[in-house]
């Protein structure tokens, strides 16, 4: 499963995702401009995120919380690319 390119791109009335185990991709500004986006759970341990690109700029965004697992390549990833995460409770 994955997310396309420009699926949810300028969805002002979207507020939160719930990304579910096996979504192993996200595309390109799947959700960019999304400027009511506040939380992305993300509860895949390996789903690929291509870039900055996929989510709203934080500086249009700065309220924006990402949640994954720890120590997995999507904390890492999100990490490398400058988002804040926060842990999803085990």
């Amino acid at each position: 499963k994955s997310i396309g390119a420009y699926a949810f791109e300028s969805c002002a009335a979207l507020i939160s995702v719930d990304i579910n185990e096996g979504t192993k991709s996200l595309g390109q500004y799947c959700f960019a401009q999304c400027s009511s986006l506040t939380e992305v759970v993300i509860r895949d341990h390996e789903t690929h995120i291509p870039g900055v690109s996929v989510f709203p700029n934080l500086t249009e965004n700065p309220e924006l919380v990402i949640r994954c697992y720890k120590d997995t390549s999507v904390e890492s990833t999100l990490i490398n690319l400058g988002y804040s995460i926060a842990p999803i409770a085990e």
